[in-house]
């Protein structure tokens, strides 16, 4: 199985330099990258210098993170909304419609997919996913729908300062709302992907340093590229989270399978967790099965 993360960003908003994040994409074992800066593809350039540069050996694929409208009555300024737009040669326009957003990153042999649905106020709700999905015109369609997004975990985010809050929240078996947000959200838009005439969902870390760039990967099928992977369902998503450093083994391994994620104890293929910035145990989970 090979790993992408399809939300990463490189330049801009973000913490460390682009050599750092795709030496940590590499070093979590990343294998396609999807640069997906805000409203610009400007730093792919330099990322696939870096990349040829240090031997990493990632798959690069030039994406961007655009800036679209949600459009309303005439005279109302539509609401903005974020859409990943994948595998495109150029930037598109800000505040396009989304529609018109569909329809361009199409003709440009690119697809697109809901960021971080249902999850902020530059998200897309469901409602607005299933008008979307209503247009007689399938050029206008979303291809796909980000079901899990790690930038919004709340003990990726939070862990860092406040280590022994999270560490009770371990303790207590609590979910952060957060992540049980997101939980609903991607039952939903699994469940419904084929009423809503999406082709698939996708998954990413949202990451914008090195200390978060591969913590939500889309495992694929490598002998499948990874778009006709995700079209075809031969896709399982995996989650490497930032946990408290005092949270001791039992309790990382109990949270983990709180989120059903299954320990094999066996040697191999695992998710690495993070002690702050640097990893404290490679635990081996059960490879899941490729459709």
């Amino acid at each position: 199985m090979l790993y992408a993360d399809m939300h990463a960003h490189v330049k801009g908003d973000t913490a460390g330099t682009p050599e750092q994040i795709l030496k940590a994409a590499r070093g979590r074992g990343v294998d396609t990258l999807t640069i997906t800066d805000h409203d610009s593809t400007s730093s792919y350039e330099k990322a696939s210098r870096i990349n040829e540069t240090r031997q990493l050996g990632l798959t690069l694929i030039r994406s961007v993170e655009s800036t679209a409208v949600i459009e309303r009555k005439i005279g109302k300024r539509g609401k903005p909304r974020h859409i990943l737009v994948y595998d495109v040669s150029t930037t598109p326009p800000c505040y396009m419609p989304v529609k018109e957003l569909n329809v361009w990153a199409h003709e440009q042999g690119g697809y697109t997919s809901a960021a971080h649905p249902g999850l902020g106020s530059y998200s897309m709700t469901q409602r607005e996913i299933m008008d979307i999905q209503d247009s007689s015109d399938e050029r206008e369609h979303l291809d796909f729908a980000e079901v899990r997004n790690g930038g919004i975990l709340t003990l990726n985010n939070f862990a860092r300062n406040h280590p022994y809050v999270t560490n009770m929240l371990i303790r207590a078996g609590l979910m952060p709302i957060a992540f049980k947000l997101n939980e609903m959200t991607e039952k939903f838009l699994e469940n419904k992907k084929e009423k809503l005439g999406l082709k698939g969902v996708t998954a990413g870390s949202d990451g914008h340093d090195p200390g978060h760039i591969g913590e939500v990967v889309l495992g694929y099928d490598p002998d499948e590229n990874l778009f006709d992977a995700i079209k075809k369902g031969k896709t399982a998503i995996l989650q490497q989270d930032l946990l408290a450093p005092e949270a001791p083994k039992e309790f990382i391994i109990k949270t983990l399978r709180s989120w059903g994620l299954e320990i094999n104890r066996r040697r191999g293929k695992g998710i690495l967790l993070y002690e702050g910035k640097s990893s404290i145990s490679h635990i081996p989970l059960q490879e899941p099965a490729v459709a």
